[in-house]
């Protein structure tokens, strides 16, 4: 049955008002990096279309409304549209099928851009392909449509549907469509009383910790009566001790359970209304459970909140810290002010004998009355269970006296957890380091409604007691190849010439494309050995001397493998003297010919580090010379001035850091 509810539509999220034009409270902010308030707004953005456009002709024929120059498609995109759409004013969408998003060729990348900038992609689930979902945005929710958003420090915002609800209804209205509005805004600002807040121990972790995390504000079930809000963190610990990938997993299922025509828990005197029925609905047991799955492994519980509390009137509080040691360095030791720099980071090898460590606290808050709190692990250790059933006293608390031929209900003593409930919980899974295919969260909450009924039948004064569950489940496949959870910092290499191009591999063929955060085959990581790996087929970047240019093969301890960064420039292991990554006429080279470049100067702390503080300009003599912090800098020779000049953008790079910023 189509849902009306404005809370649980997800196509109500973009709905009419966003395609015609109408005025809908929405947060100005809404596609901003910014923190985000709502307010009422009456200008609207364009749909942008990848894939196929069947998906467009729908929207024109629903909405009737939507001229033409509202609609955009991916494949068309130029660079000034590209600029335009990723301006925070902008307020544009992304629209395109799951079936679509292994099949977008070129377009792929315009779209990986526009995700990456913060534009929401409304994602229609039409196939049910959420491999393909998982592996593009490392998260994929069980039901129908979702839209998912990458918020400015790398966190992904997820609003999904309920698993009835089909999309693209024309049934969509601008109160239903404030919906994302305000679940973007408790995104942004989450009291500490109905959710989890984490706290990094360090002062900056600056996109150095390999975390993924995912928020859903609200959770989709199929029924009003079960919403809550919902976060995943998953976290790569690894030193030398070991190598594990977490999985925190936090839940405020909110319960609001029915009675007789959708009316909540309590009372219902319908004799008093000339209705041959009274009754009392009274929910027996809230309950939640977390499960995490994943093929060929045996996730393991490490810890779970909260613990059992067989008092059934009390405040729960409680805190946990976790720390995690993580591998590598986090640019602190190379850093000007000490702190951690992600870029400094990416330019250094990967090293186990270093490390840094972060830290978690996760924080519960909430009220009990007239329930107790059971949690136990069931299923021989694969799901934690959290049940809070009522004090047995209370069970016919709704029930004063049944008589012969009527009976007297009462909700004087009824409490708001009767009514309404909320649990925090939170559980921590561990798998190998290593495992890189999906995991599974399960996220399954219910309550069991107690009814007592009363009726006359002909004669005879009839009564019927019955508990009946309810309950609902979701789903979340995690992508854990994903590069924010890789030991070495994922990149790209981009080039500094031009647009920006980016080194990539195809069937280990190395050449420049457009840069595409997604793209496994440009995504790579600097080994212990100072090799280039590449995260799509885990093959080594080697540089080809007989033909000038770049490959992948099978790792190896050669010296055509081994890279090293001096200040933005990659140059071989081979011979860093001269030859290194460079562009020419658009290609991507790695032979430098006899005098094209100068053999500059590397700095002294580390070649990673600028050789003089105005680099690429020529250096001045007596400017200062990059230090860590806490070293003394050293000074520029006079005869530096008049020997080096300009270092040209051909041969120079940026590493763009896959990594999820702690902000």
């Amino acid at each position: 049955m189509q849902s009306t509810s404005p809370r649980r539509s997800l196509t109500a999220a973009i709905g009419f008002a966003l395609l015609a034009g109408a005025a809908m409270t929405a947060p100005s902010t809404l596609f901003a990096h910014e923190p985000l308030v709502s307010h009422h707004v009456s200008a609207v953005g364009p749909l942008v279309f990848f894939g196929g456009t069947g998906h467009a002709y729908h929207v024109r024929r629903f909405a009737g409304t939507v001229s033409d120059d509202r609609i955009m498609y991916g494949n068309r995109l130029n660079d000034v549209d590209m600029g335009r759409l990723k301006a925070p004013g902008t307020q544009a969408m992304v629209v395109i099928a799951a079936s679509e998003l292994d099949q977008l060729g070129e377009s792929r990348a315009r779209l990986s851009a526009l995700f990456e900038a913060g534009v929401p992609v409304f994602v229609c689930m039409d196939d049910g392909d959420r491999h393909a979902v998982s592996r593009f945005f490392g998260v994929a929710p069980s039901g129908g449509d979702v839209i998912f958003v990458r918020e400015k420090n790398g966190n992904i915002d997820i609003l999904g549907s309920a698993q009835d609800e089909a999309h693209w209804t024309p049934q969509w209205s601008s109160a239903s469509a404030a919906a994302l509005g305000r679940f973007q805004a408790e995104a942004a600002s989450v009291p500490v009383e109905t959710a989890f807040r984490d706290a990094v121990s360090t002062d900056d972790d600056n996109g150095t910790v390999p975390i993924l995390r995912i928020h859903e504000g609200t959770f989709e079930t199929g029924t009003d009566e079960i919403t809550g809000k919902l976060a995943i963190d998953v976290i790569r610990s690894a030193d030398r001790s070991g190598d594990d990938k977490e999985i925190h997993v936090y839940v405020w299922p909110t319960y609001a359970p029915r009675g007789y025509e959708s009316r909540g828990a309590g009372i219902y005197e319908g004799h008093k209304e000339g209705v041959n029925l009274s009754a009392a609905y009274l929910p027996w047991t809230y309950r939640v459970s977390h499960k995490v799955s994943a093929a060929g492994q045996n996730p393991q519980m490490v810890a779970h909140l909260p613990a059992t509390e067989t008092s059934t009137e009390f405040n729960y509080e409680k805190s946990s810290e976790r720390t995690f040691n993580i591998g590598g360095t986090s640019g602190d030791s190379l850093s000007a002010d000490g702190k951690p720099d992600s870029l400094l980071a990416a330019k250094i090898p990967f090293n186990l004998s270093v490390g840094y460590s972060h830290t978690t606290r996760e924080q519960l808050a909430f009220s009990f009355k007239d329930y107790a709190l059971l949690a136990r692990e069931v299923d021989a250790g694969k799901r934690m269970l959290w049940e809070a059933p009522i004090a047995d006293r209370l069970k016919h608390v709704l029930v004063e006296k049944v008589y012969s031929d009527r009976v007297d209900l009462t909700e004087k003593h009824m409490t708001p957890m009767m009514r309404t409930a909320g649990i925090a919980t939170s559980s921590m899974w561990k798998l190998p380091g290593t495992y890189e295919g999906i995991a599974s969260v399960e996220i399954s909450a219910g309550f069991d409604l107690n009814t007592k009924k009363w009726w006359w039948d002909g004669p005879t004064w009839r009564h019927s007691d019955t508990t009946a569950p309810v309950e609902r489940s979701r789903s979340y496949d995690l992508d854990l190849s994903h590069p924010y959870l890789t030991r070495e910092i994922t990149v790209l290499l981009r080039s500094e010439q031009g647009m920006g191009g980016c080194v990539t591999q195809r069937s280990g063929v190395v050449e420049l494309a457009a840069c595409d955060p997604m793209n496994r085959g440009q995504m790579w990581g600097l080994d212990s050995e100072g090799r280039y790996v590449n995260r799509g087929n885990k093959q080594c970047l080697q540089a080809d001397f007989q033909t000038k240019s770049l490959l992948t093969k099978a790792c190896s301890l050669s010296n055509d493998q081994r890279w090293e960064w001096r200040a933005d420039r990659i140059h071989s292991g081979y011979d860093g003297r001269l030859h290194r990554l460079h562009v020419q006429n658009g290609q991507l080279r790695i032979v430098v010919d006899a005098g094209r470049f100068e053999d500059l100067p590397v700095n002294p702390h580390s070649p990673a580090l600028k050789p003089w503080s105005g680099y690429p300009a020529k250096p001045i003599t007596g400017e200062l010379i990059p230090a860590p912090y806490g070293t003394v800098p050293g000074h520029v020779p006079a005869d530096w001035s008049a020997k080096y000049g300009n270092t040209g953008v051909e041969q120079r790079w940026s590493p763009v850091v896959l990594r999820a910023g702690l902000e």
